[in-house]
């Protein structure tokens, strides 16, 4: 009998336009300096420069990432992106959990008093 599939814990996928993670991604690999430092800042930059190339939304260059909204022009460039694959999208992922939002740590049991 097959196992059944089993759902990925939410933290596993980043729920951001693919454009914002390959751009974030290209712009990384072309810094230098730690890994993290590199990281932030390039996602930066991308938000930033998407935003002004008119593929984000002008909100979505600084704040909060529930800020981050694609405009018309940017939906229809993000299909491109969406299927170009998925190792820039995993990569993207894992140093966005590593850097900008680790997971939640477990609570620490409270002491009976």
């Amino acid at each position: 009998m097959p196992t059944p599939a089993v759902a990925l814990p939410e933290q596993v996928l980043v729920k951001l336009p693919a454009i914002l993670k390959h751009t974030t991604y290209a712009i990384y690999l072309s810094l230098k300096g730690p890994n993290k430092a590199r990281f932030i800042n390039a996602f930066a930059i991308a938000r930033s420069r998407l935003a002004e190339y008119g593929y984000l939304t002008l909100d979505s260059a600084f704040g909060g990432v529930e800020k981050i909204k694609l405009t018309g022009a940017g939906k229809k460039r993000n299909n491109f992106h969406s299927n170009e694959g998925a190792v820039k999208n995993k990569r993207f992922d894992a140093m966005y959990r590593e850097y900008i939002s680790p997971p939640p740590k477990a609570p620490a049991e409270k002491r009976g008093g």
